[in-house]
């Protein structure tokens, strides 16, 4: 059996001839139907000296009875619903080697109910012999989980007599397991008929006998007492007869027993003849409800005694106090009784006003009784006095009036104090008056007034948070939107009297000092201009100083000199100076506009012949003899020479000539920083105010309009390339003469175009190649164009002209003429040496003094261009080799014939240096063999 391997016997001979002999052997193995089954054969072979030879063999089989084997599996388990088995998963060996199939088979079975089962997994290895093993494993599954009833509703208590109306149960069960749902109530008597509780409980039990319960309990209790039927109602009888009472019945909601008693109770009137009786009857039941209904008869005497008449009603004024009449009486029945009076004070509509009743009673022992009356009338007619308020006084918001508290006096009694405030709107919201009048009313409705005003003003301006400075860019027409929406408004605007203040701006285009000033004495004037905004931005980068002043006696006797934040200073208009310009009769209005030196406008000189009114002009650019504060003592002759920062405080200082006659008044003056014409300044001045007309100082904004669009070529890119022929010295002059143009958005004269002349790059050849010229172009602004580029390709392409090649001729081959490169001369419009090359083909004929020659002069310029001529000679030979003398002719003996050959002749050519000899010997036969002629 495997895995045991055959072992074989060793094998013996014996010879009868005594010969010697080998005994081999050789193992054949076969087979089985399985891997692990087979047979081995070994045959052993005997074999002598003379060849004779015998076998014998022995056969081993090799079975495979061994089944694989499995490992072991866990033991088995037990698991509860809901969970479902998972089994492990089975490994084998088998001991042969063989191949084997592990496979499973699950056997479910079912337990006493339908959550509870068992599986059993059996694993089978079966090799390929068909030994097969099993291994099992089983997991239990149990349920042990009872259903779940859901929630019933709470214990509840109902009145009788409703009847207990309970929930319906329902449940689910994990297991999936058929389950019973059944209730059963309890009734557990109260404390009498009509109360009890009755206890439903709901058992869920599932096929595996697991169950839960749950219960609801309605408690019914008996609060409601029984009902007695309707008494008569309660009665009077006049005495002597006695009172007689219906007899009472009831029922009860619950059927509960009860019993019907009653009780009648005596009150005693006055006197003897008045009384009642009251009969009450009370049901009650076993829960102890119980309920009360009465009947009541009353025995009256009902004669009163007779009052005297009493005086009529009168009216007295407070503070008098009422006097009365004393009443006096009499009773028919004669029954003794009592005469008493009682006031009744009536107030009035106010304290002071009231009456007073006095009422009197005769009264018998019965309680019969009889009244009189007599009133007295007192009214108020005098009203309160207010004492003295202050006087009216002014206050300013956002305080809120505070009026003293005013207080009375009032003759009959109190007076009751109010106020109604009336307000006075003023000019604006936040303007009013408050009058406070007091009114003291007593009771009568007598009243007095007294008033006090307080006036309120507002005198405060509204403040705000101004927005930030801010930088904009103009767009591709050079426009721009600087409104608020996209430069920013003021936050925070606060009035502390005014909910909607109005903000409000002005633009200027520049940093302004405006005021009216009279210069006409004094040592000069000083008017500051705060520059703020520009850090990056010197004094010598202002764009434009614009001012306005009228003199009535010519402008010679005015100067004004501009100080930047570092004290240089520049003289814009002067200098002093008397007669002819400078002198103009009437009043003047000069309005100037001064410009770097870059704008090339004319410098202002007062003796200058100069027109009124606006006008473009570089500064004076001399000195002044005139004392400046916070000059240094620089003058500088134009803007761009101004040194230090632009921020700052510039001062214009303007002053009039001491002794010329005349006025001279100063209007304004402002100052544009921009680095550039392009560019642009706003400088926005916010206000806030309020509906008072209270303004707020002005805040400044500075908005900086930029312009950072680069000037763009209108010059289509590419349209001034060309390509020329390098002898077309006017074509490259027009060329290099083009200019490509160029518009900016905000530049309208863009005319620094600056152009970078390309140097010749020769290509291949010194006559061939490419100008690059570039042109760039910059605004005002200092904004770079792209690089426009031309290029200017200059080719040769033109071949070069070779003089006239000889006929084509036929010669002798000892006549060919000789030639050469030089032969031929050659012209070229751009190359004043073209290469003349010279090239012989030879084609050979039928022998080799028989040929063509054909030669071909090529005239080459250095770009390559090239032209050809050619010539064809055709050589011939005609001429035939000349031999040496042929020996005589001579009649020789047949034994004596000469020796002959080709070498005993010579030859020479004309053309062909070894002509080769050949030699023949023809033979013609005579009359016998030894007679012949040969000829050679």
């Amino acid at each position: 059996n495997c895995p045991a391997t055959p072992v074989f016997a060793v094998a013996t001979a014996t010879d009868a001839c005594g010969s010697a002999f080998t005994l081999t052997s050789a193992d054949v193995t076969t087979p089985g139907t399985c891997a692990g089954s087979y047979s081995v054969t070994r045959t052993w072979t005997a074999k002598d000296a003379c060849n004779n030879s015998s076998t014998a063999s022995q056969t081993i089989n090799v079975q495979d009875i061994t089944a694989p084997v499995i490992a072991a599996l866990p033991a088995n388990s037990t698991i509860n619903c809901p969970a479902t088995p998972v089994f492990a998963v089975a490994t084998a060996t088998d001991a042969c080697g063989s191949a084997f199939t592990l496979t499973s088979a699950d056997v479910t079975t079912p337990g006493t109910c339908a959550g509870s089962y068992s599986v059993t997994r059996t694993w089978t290895a079966k090799d390929a012999c068909n030994n097969s093993s099993t291994a099992s494993q089983t997991i239990n599954v149990q349920d042990i989980t009872a259903p779940v009833i859901a929630a019933l509703p709470a214990n509840s208590t109902i009145n009788c007599p409703a009847t207990p109306v309970f929930a319906v149960a329902t449940a689910t069960d994990a297991c999936g397991s058929a389950f019973t749902l059944t209730s059963a109530d309890v009734t557990t008597p109260g404390t009498c008929a009509g109360s009890y509780s009755v206890t439903r409980t709901w058992t869920a039990k599932d096929a595996c006998n697991n169950s839960s319960t749950a219960s609801q309990t309605i408690n019914v209790q008996d609060i409601t007492a029984p009902v007695i039927a309707a008494l008569p109602a309660n009665s009077t009888i006049n005495c002597p007869a006695t009172p007689v009472f219906a007899v009472a019945t009831a029922t009860d909601a619950c059927g509960s027993a009860f019993t019907l008693t009653s009780a009648d109770v005596t009150t005693p009137g006055t006197c003897a003849g008045s009384y009642s009786v009251t009969r009450t009857w009370t049901a009650k039941d076993s829960c102890n409800n119980s309920s009360t209904a009465s009947q009541t008869i009353n025995v009256q005497d009902i004669t009163a005694p007779v009052i005297a008449a009493l005086p009529a009603t009168s009216t007295i004024n407070c503070p008098a106090t009422p006097v009365f009449a004393v009443a006096t009486a009499t009773d028919a029945c004669g029954s003794a009784f009592t005469l008493t009076s009682a006031d009744v004070t009536t107030p009035g509509t106010c304290a002071g006003s009231y009456s007073v009743t006095r009422t009197w009673t005769a009264k018998d022992a019965c309680n019969n009784s009889s009244t009189a009356s007599q009133t007295i009338i007192v009214q108020d007619i005098t009203a309160p006095v207010i004492a003295a308020l202050p006087a009216t006084s002014t206050i300013n918001c956002p305080a809120t009036p505070v009026f003293a508290v005013a207080t009375a006096t009032d003759a009959c009694g109190s007076a009751i104090l109010t106020f109604a405030d009336v307000t006075t709107p003023g000019a604006c919201a936040g303007a009013y008056s408050i009058t406070r009048t007091w009114t003291a009313k007593d009771a009568c409705n007598n009243s007095s007034t007294a008033s006090q005003t307080i006036t309120v003003q507002d005198i405060t301006a509204p403040t705000f948070t101004i927005p930030a400075d801010i930088t904009i860019i103009k767009d591709a027409t050079c426009g721009y939107n600087a409104a608020p929406s996209i430069t920013g408004s003021p936050s925070n605007v606060i009035d502390n009297c005014d909910s909607n203040p109005i903000v409000s701006y002005t633009d200027a285009s520049c940093f302004d000092y405006s005021i009216n000033t009279q210069m006409n004495q004094g040592q000069g004037y000083y008017y500051p201009v705060v520059i703020s905004g520009y850090t990056s931005l010197t004094a010598g980068q202002i764009q434009k100083v614009a001012m306005e002043f009228t003199t009535n006696q010519g402008k010679g006797n005015a100067e004004f000199i501009l100080i930047a934040p570092s004290g240089d200073g520049i003289v814009l208009v002067g200098s002093y100076c008397d007669g002819g310009n400078c002198e103009v009769t009437g009043s003047t209005t000069y309005s100037p506009t001064f410009y770097p030196s870059t704008s090339s406008y004319t410098k202002w000189v007062n003796s200058d012949n100069i027109a009124a009114g606006p006008g473009s002009f570089e500064p004076n650019g001399g000195t002044s003899t005139n004392s400046i504060a916070g000059f240094n003592g620089n003058y500088r002759t134009r803007f761009e020479d101004l040194t230090g920062p632009m921020n700052g405080t510039w001062t214009l200082f303007g002053r009039k000539d001491t002794p010329a006659s005349g006025t001279l008044e100063f209007t304004g003056v402002c100052i544009s920083p921009t680095a550039c014409e392009g560019n642009t300044v706003i400088v926005r001045s916010w206000t806030a105010t309020d509906a008072c007309g209270n303004t707020s100082a002005p805040f400044k904004q500075i908005i900086n309009v930029v312009d950072t669009t680069a000037p763009t070529w209108t010059t289509a890119a590419g349209s001034l390339d060309v390509t020329l022929e390098c002898s077309n010295a006017a074509g490259i002059a027009t060329a290099q003469a083009a200019f490509p143009v160029a518009a900016d958005n905000c530049d309208l004269d863009v005319s620094n175009i600056i152009k970078v002349s390309g140097a010749f790059v020769a290509s291949t050849c010194g006559n061939s190649g490419t100008y690059t010229n570039t042109w760039t172009v910059s605004d005002n602004c200092g904004n770079l164009s792209a690089t426009f580029t031309q290029v200017i390709t200059v080719q040769d392409t033109t071949k070069p002209v070779l003089s006239a090649a000889p006929a084509d001729t036929t010669t002798e081959c000892s006549a060919v003429p000789i030639a050469s490169a030089a032969d031929l001369t050659a012209t070229d419009n751009c190359d004043a040496a073209p290469v003349v090359t010279y090239n012989e083909v030879r084609t050979d004929g039928n022998c080799a003094s028989n040929y063509t020659l054909t030669r071909t002069w090529t005239a080459t310029d250095v770009c390559g261009n090239a032209s050809s001529k050619s010539q064809v000679i055709t050589v011939q030979d005609t001429t035939k080799p000349v031999l040496s003398a042929a020996p005589a002719d001579v009649t020789a003996e047949c034994s004596a014939v000469p020796i002959a050959s080709a070498a005993d002749l010579t030859a020479t050519d004309n053309c062909d240096a070894a002509p080769v000899v050949t030699y023949n010997e023809v033979r013609t036969d005579g009359n016998c063999a030894s007679n012949y002629t040969l000829t050679r």
